[in-house]
C-alpha cells in the first residue's frame, strides 16, 4: 500500500477455516505501516491511510462481526455467547 510521501505499508489476507465443517468462518485483512517518528509523516499521507481504513470498514460492514474478535472465533478464547450460538 502506498499512501504517498514514502509512507508505505504491507498487507496480508487470511481465511480461517473450520476443519470440522470444512468451511471458511473468519476472514482477515490487515495492513501495517512502519515509521521511525511521527514527525517524519506528512499529514496528507496519514489522512489517506485513515480514509482508507474508514472506507474499508464502511464498505465491508456486512462482513464485520461486532462484539467478537478473530482470537475468540478461531481459538474460542473469551468467545461471546452470541458468537458461540451462530454455529
Amino acid at each position: 500500500m502506498h499512501f504517498g510521501n514514502g509512507f508505505n505499508g504491507k498487507t496480508s489476507i487470511a481465511v480461517w477455516r473450520s476443519r470440522k465443517y470444512e468451511k471458511a468462518f473468519c476472514g482477515e485483512f490487515a495492513f501495517q505501516c512502519k515509521f521511525d517518528s511521527a514527525d517524519d509523516l506528512h499529514k496528507s499521507s496519514v489522512r489517506r491511510a485513515e480514509d482508507f481504513y474508514k472506507a474499508l470498514q464502511l464498505d465491508a460492514h456486512d462482513w464485520v462481526s461486532l462484539g467478537t474478535t478473530k482470537t475468540a472465533l478461531v481459538y474460542q478464547i473469551g468467545q461471546p455467547a452470541h458468537a458461540a450460538q451462530s454455529e
